[in-house]
C-alpha cells in the first residue's frame, strides 16, 4: 500500500461498503512511475475465512505493477445482524450493519 498515491489517506465512507470499488476520485497518481490511467483490480486471491468473519482482500494495482493500495472487506453475521467492514487506502473505511431477523 502506498500513502503517497492516495489524496486522502482517511477518507471515512460512512456505511458504504464494496468488495469491487476501485475510487478513481482519491487517487492521485503513482509514485512509482507518474501514470493517473485507470487501475487494475487483482482478483486472483480467495476468500480467507477467519472465525465466523469470511476476509476478500484484493490489491489495487498501477499498470506498471506497483500496489497502490490492499482492499479489504469482511463479512460476518451477530446478533441478528449481517455486519460488513471495507478498509482501503485507496477507497476509504466503511461499515454497515443490517439486520436478519423478520418484522
Amino acid at each position: 500500500m502506498c500513502y503517497k498515491c492516495v489524496k486522502d489517506k482517511t477518507l471515512d465512507r460512512g456505511t458504504f461498503c464494496s468488495d469491487t470499488c476501485c475510487l478513481l476520485s482519491n487517487f492521485a497518481q503513482c509514485s512509482e512511475c507518474g501514470s493517473t490511467s485507470a487501475l487494475e483490480i487483482q482478483t486472483d486471491k480467495p476468500v480467507t475465512v477467519q472465525g465466523d468473519t469470511e476476509v476478500l482482500t484484493r490489491n489495487h494495482l498501477c499498470r506498471c505493477g506497483h500496489v497502490i493500495g490492499e482492499h479489504t472487506s469482511e463479512f460476518w453475521v451477530e446478533s441478528g445482524h449481517q455486519e460488513y467492514r471495507m478498509d482501503c487506502h485507496l477507497c476509504g473505511f466503511g461499515e454497515d450493519s443490517i439486520s436478519i431477523v423478520p418484522k
